[in-house]
């Protein structure tokens, strides 16, 4: 007997969008919906016998809208017939701004673009095509609103393939000790998230292949050794 699992829906209020926007992203993602939501479709582009699937995902996408907001959000939608017309009209009212700010070494800030929508479905999905027509420079640059890298995303929905493949660009050893707005890095994720194989492809990528005791503690074991803001290493999380 299979049991149906309901997923849980996050809730909007009108405070916090960029947050709740990332919890419903990653609900659409898991659910198979998000290209409708975030791109849409054209019904004369859509094969006949396709159609009838289309039109009941894309209500099940509107229907999980619908559901995460409160009777006061609910009229600014109430009209719209599709995911996508929903989804942009909140995403207009809401979305607080399309900077991000980093800070620098000398605590000063510096906005950096929110990552592009499309780059974190790839990096959830592990899809590396699409990656791949990213500029490395972009690897760093682009960040979600919890400031997650693209290697972050990678790890915390376990796309073992697409670590490595990250873990094999030139500039990678930057990435991996990069704590992101929680301060937890990309083996915090993915520790939390039980991808055993993901930590040990992490933990591997910072190890150096010799080390003496006048070099001190090796990267891994720095990495290991970091802490989020609730004090908790990557083996506490895992835990």
């Amino acid at each position: 007997m299979v049991i149906s699992i309901q997923p849980t829906i996050p809730f909007f209020e009108g405070n916090g969008y960029d947050t709740w926007s990332i919890k419903m992203r990653t609900l659409f993602i898991s659910e198979d919906l998000w290209e409708l939501v975030d791109k849409g479709y054209v019904e004369e582009e859509i094969p006949r016998d396709a159609m009838r699937d289309v039109r009941k995902n894309d209500a099940k996408a509107l229907f999980f809208i619908q559901q995460a907001i409160t009777e006061s959000i609910f009229p600014q939608i109430s009209k719209a017939t599709k995911s996508k017309e929903a989804w942009d009209t909140l995403q207009t009212k809401y979305q607080s701004t399309s900077l991000v700010a980093a800070q620098d070494g000398d605590g000063s800030q510096t906005d950096i673009p929110v990552m592009d929508d499309s780059v974190y479905e790839a990096a959830a999905k592990g899809d590396i095509e699409v990656l791949k027509k990213i500029p490395e420079s972009e690897f760093h640059a682009q960040l979600s609103p919890k400031h997650n890298t693209i290697l972050h995303i990678a790890s915390e929905f376990g796309k073992l393939e697409c670590v490595n493949w990250i873990l094999d660009l030139p500039s990678s050893s930057s990435l991996l000790q990069r704590p992101n707005l929680n301060e937890d890095t990309p083996l915090h994720l993915a520790a939390k998230e039980g991808h055993l194989e993901v930590v040990e492809a992490l933990i591997n990528a910072a190890r150096e292949p010799t080390l003496d005791i006048e070099t001190g503690p090796g990267p891994h074991k720095v990495m290991l050794r970091m802490e989020n803001k609730g004090k908790d290493t990557a083996l506490h999380e895992a835990v």
